[in-house]
């Protein structure tokens, strides 16, 4: 629900404060977008490429909590380890072998040439007989796109 959406203050390396809207949440997926104002002097740069390939070398920002530590932005580099259908929704997610924690939802999931390929989401886990299964999961771009798209 978009009353969950938690929005820190962020001031620019030129000292102004970037200022929000109102969240947009999508009906149907995981997904909200934030619509940012008040930066004429500022052209945003986020360009989206295609989902990547198993065996694709990926990056992962986020600031997770850090456990009797203040957060940092953290990355991580990783490969696609392939694709999953997620049953609440019925989108595609991409598994990779980045570690995915706490606080990284959301994030973006580059690649090499520092395109968007997808944004980072909560690990899925399970158990089957006993036995914790557990992967780290990103929606793909064009997922993003689309969604930004039923938006406008």
């Amino acid at each position: 629900p978009a009353e969950n959406i938690s929005i820190q203050a962020i001031t620019t390396s030129l000292g102004r404060q970037v200022e929000f809207g109102v969240p947009v949440c999508h009906p149907t997926e995981d997904i909200a977008i934030l619509p940012v104002h008040g930066l004429p002097d500022i052209e945003p740069v986020f360009r989206f490429r295609d989902a990547p390939a198993i065996f694709d070398e990926v990056y992962t920002l986020g600031y997770p909590s850090i456990p009797g530590g203040e957060a940092n932005v953290v990355g991580h580099r990783g490969e696609v380890n392939g694709t999953a259908k997620l049953i609440l929704g019925g989108s595609e997610a991409l598994l990779i072998s980045n570690l995915v924690s706490p606080g990284n939802s959301g994030g973006p999931l580059l690649d090499r040439d520092g395109f968007c390929v997808g944004m980072s989401i909560k690990w899925l886990e399970g158990e089957w007989g006993g036995e914790k299964a557990r992967f780290s999961a990103a929606l793909p771009a064009p997922l993003l796109v689309q969604a930004s798209n039923r938006m406008d």
